[in-house]
């Protein structure tokens, strides 16, 4: 057996987030690592290899600079058999159509019986990679797994959504995407560090793989625009589902594209690629906009990929300058912001949850119904669980009192010290993005602009740093607490009571403080 992890060279963690105002992208000329993300990716498949014994090979792919090699030989010193780097000046700015179009290249030569993604990059708020590769391999896929088992040539991934969890199955191969809640990776051993260095150690060229490098690069990547037409259409996929047409009319929809199917009734996003890949090749549409989710993220991601068109993600605004279609999207950890655009059509862009407000215009539809070939491929991946998270309590938009926990915590278990504390009150329990997107705690209790936005009496925020992007959604909080051991927190900003000091020790004695003052 064969196991494939595609890794990425991001910038040293430690060092300076800068945008180089030339090319108006990262500046990537500094040290850089191993994508912490895709750590977690390496150790699930050093896990798989311990189980199968010597009959499998771990191989890493990744593309970047020639030093990218170096940060490469940590995956080598935990236990990866061999690397294959493809290093190209001419694959330079690569966006997601030309990345995805060089690694498939590559792991076309490796043909590799799974292929293993990290969650997301460091450098990148984007989720969508995976997607895009598995469409050019032509592969399931299952993404953001938290729990994943392998068996009888297939492979049963677990992982968190906005609404409960789904459990995923695919047959081998296959593409599985891990979110960083799926394992704790080890350290490399001096032994292992010693070694990497004798292991195999390939460096490929774009000539090597028969890419063009007009297909890459900047030359090959999408980022102008052209005029936004006034015409809004939707599409309804899935089964069942026309009775909703009504109300996209209710919101602007001048037309609305159903295509029903009982193939499509589990929110899978394969079969969907294949919908939408007909329905904009018999309408010719030049923009098409998704809303932000785990299932829209990979049906974006393997469209533009089979439509070789340009897609752009976590947009929090769209606005028409000098007759261009200009997307605004936040970088750096949301310090600032950047204008992205795309050169050619279809636009594809994928739109921060909670970014605008729906608004009824009153309204209605033309419903146009149509019909697609799905493919092979595309129905290999099943659905074998769905289920809906139950909560106890109140709900954070109408709880007095919020706990909420963020990556602070170090881990998904020690969630259990905010849920004590919430019980204690008698409040909810929220969570930040970091968490949620790690699969630490269910999407429905997220707070920021990308979840919900609270107003509670009284918000204890525990290791929570206070990023922009959180403040919105709890800013009109009555009264803020902050629990963090960073004095530098950007919490401490706008809390209005800040506690310095470990939370997994203050937590703890604040709750037993609160069940003694209520038995009192």
């Amino acid at each position: 057996m064969k196991i494939a992890v595609c890794a990425k060279f991001v910038p040293d963690a430690a060092a300076h987030a800068r945008i180089d105002p030339q090319s108006k992208r990262l500046d990537r000329s500094g040290e850089g690592e191993l994508n912490q993300f895709d750590v977690h990716a390496v150790e699930e498949a050093l896990k798989l290899k311990e189980a199968g014994g010597e009959d499998v090979e771990v191989v890493i792919v990744s593309l970047g600079p020639e030093r990218a090699l170096e940060a490469m030989r940590k995956a080598l010193a935990m236990g990866a058999d061999r690397i294959v780097l493809v290093s190209d000046e001419g694959a330079a700015g690569s966006d997601l159509v030309a990345t995805s179009r060089v690694l498939a290249k590559a792991l076309e030569r490796e043909e590799p019986d799974l292929l293993f993604f990290g969650q997301q990059a460091s450098d990148s708020d984007g989720a969508v990679l995976w997607a895009a590769v598995a469409d050019r391999l032509r592969r399931p896929l299952v993404s953001q797994v938290a729990e994943l088992t392998h068996e009888d040539g297939k492979v049963k991934g677990k992982r968190q959504t906005e609404y409960g969890y789904d459990v995923i199955e695919a047959p081998l191969p296959a593409v599985v995407a891990v979110s960083d809640a799926i394992n704790e990776p080890r350290y490399p051993s001096l032994k292992g560090i010693m070694g990497a260095k004798k292991k195999p150690q390939e460096t490929l060229s774009l000539g090597d793989l028969g890419i063009d490098v007009g297909d890459v690069g900047e030359s090959g990547s999408r980022t102008e625009v052209y005029a936004l037409g006034d015409e809004v259409e939707a599409v309804l996929l899935g089964s069942g589902v026309e009775g909703l047409a009504a109300e996209a009319g209710k919101y602007g929809a001048a037309r609305v594209h159903v295509m029903e199917d009982p193939l499509l009734a589990k929110p899978l996003p394969q079969p969907r690629v294949d919908a939408l890949e007909t329905l904009i090749g018999e309408r010719g549409f030049d923009t098409v906009l998704f809303a932000a989710s785990v299932l829209s993220a990979d049906a974006a991601a393997a469209l533009a990929a089979r439509l070789d068109a340009g897609l752009n993600w976590d947009l929090t605004d769209l606005v028409v300058e000098d007759g261009k279609l200009v997307g605004k999207r936040p970088a750096l950890g949301d310090s600032v912001y950047v204008d992205v655009g795309w050169t050619s059509e279809p636009r594809l862009a994928l739109i921060r949850s909670g970014t605008f407000e729906p608004q009824e215009s009153g309204g209605t539809a033309e419903v146009a119904r149509f019909e697609a070939r799905l493919q092979d491929f595309s129905l290999a991946a099943e659905m074998t669980e769905q289920a809906h998270e139950e909560s106890e309590g109140p709900s954070i938009e109408d709880a007095d009192v919020i706990v909420a926990g963020g990556r602070g915590l170090g881990s998904p278990e020690n969630f259990a010290l905010v849920e004590e504390l919430a019980k204690a009150l008698g409040g909810a329990v929220a969570a930040t993005r970091a968490v949620v997107d790690a699969g630490w705690y269910p999407y429905a209790t997220q707070v920021g602009q990308t979840g919900k936005s609270v107003s509670p009496k009284l918000y204890i925020a525990c290791g929570i740093s206070g990023a922009i992007q959180h403040k919105v959604g709890m800013q009109s909080s009555s009264l803020i607490v902050a629990i963090n051991k960073d004095p530098n927190a950007p919490i401490f900003e706008f809390a209005d009571l800040g506690v310095v000091g470990d939370l997994h020790e203050i937590v703890p004695k604040l709750t037993e403080l609160v069940k003694q003052r209520k038995a009192a």
